[in-house]
């Protein structure tokens, strides 16, 4: 099965230099620093047009955690109804949302999948603040409209999580998407014991590794050779 290599972007110049690389597909965002929040509607438009990579935008409007008050969360809504709307639209979102106990916010993530139209869903790394990954992973299992879950596997890097990305790969029936601090030095690690068929790269394809550095298009090819042997 072929490997998927998502970067992330945080302006156009970044989608161009993303899109003159290997790279499979891009992660839309701003504020990379604090973890990455949603671009506003412009950008989107434009990133899709000038983007022959699909592109997939992040639905999170603050930093403070990823539990929403229903006000908050109708500003959402409000912003993905905006990006389904678009003449052209990106190729799909990333959200994710918890309770107040860190279990998944399943009235949220229904409404979310009502709105998104045919924009595939990535449940991003909210994941790994849950209370009991193992029960979410079932809940999650009951939503086949989500694409991918990212997840660096409760770990703060996922190089220190290897048992159980491999274990959340054999019981999720949706694609994992294993993120945070992936680099060409511990890929070949992660590919071979996790089998995940997916990898979201950040700061390691840019210069400095800085999240302010600019696109290293041959960092990106790197990765996406690692992937294809």
């Amino acid at each position: 099965m072929e490997k998927i290599l998502e970067i992330i972007a945080t302006n156009l110049a970044d989608v161009k230099a993303i899109n003159q690389s290997k790279a499979d597909q891009i992660e839309l965002v701003i504020d990379l620093a604090q973890g990455g929040l949603s671009p506003n509607i412009a950008m989107v438009e434009q990133a899709v047009q000038i983007s022959r990579l699909p592109i997939y935008v992040m639905l999170r409007l603050h930093y403070r955690d990823f539990i929403y008050t229903a006000a908050e969360f109708e500003n959402i809504l409000s912003y993905l109804k905006k990006i389904t709307a678009l003449t052209q639209p990106p190729q799909g979102i990333v959200f994710g949302s918890l309770t107040s106990n860190n279990q998944i916010s399943e009235n949220q993530l229904q409404q979310i999948i009502k709105h998104k139209k045919d924009l595939n869903l990535v449940f991003h790394r909210a994941f790994d603040e849950l209370s009991d990954y193992k029960s979410s992973i079932q809940t999650l299992n009951q939503y086949p409209e989500t694409y991918a879950i990212l997840t660096s596997g409760t770990k703060t890097k996922a190089i220190d999580a290897l048992p159980e990305l491999k274990q959340l790969v054999q019981i999720s029936k949706n694609a994992i998407m294993v993120g945070a601090g992936v680099n060409l030095n511990n890929l070949p690690t992660l590919v071979e014991q996790t089998r995940a068929t997916a990898f979201h790269v950040g700061t390691a394809v840019r210069q400095q590794n800085s999240v302010d550095g600019a696109i290293d298009v041959k960092q990106i090819n790197a990765l996406k050779a690692v992937l294809e042997n």
